[in-house]
């Protein structure tokens, strides 16, 4: 996993790494604001991430809508 120069991860946007299927999210990814709120944040989105790119991959059936 690509990291930067202070040893955090290298976020490739959307909470990405380098490692397909791997993801990121609060103190440990380049940029965060080290701060709890933001780490809870990052973390519910990354969640998210992590579920599209399931569907994406037909790992996980799509919910359907309520």
């Amino acid at each position: 996993m690509d990291l930067d120069a202070r040893g955090f991860v290298d976020d490739k946007g959307g909470f990405r790494t380098s490692l397909p299927g791997v993801f990121c999210a609060g103190d440990v990814r380049r940029g965060s604001t080290k701060q709890l709120g933001s780490a809870v944040g990052d973390g519910i989105a990354a969640l998210l991430a992590v579920r599209e790119y399931l569907e994406q991959h037909h790992q996980l059936a799509a919910h359907p809508e309520d």
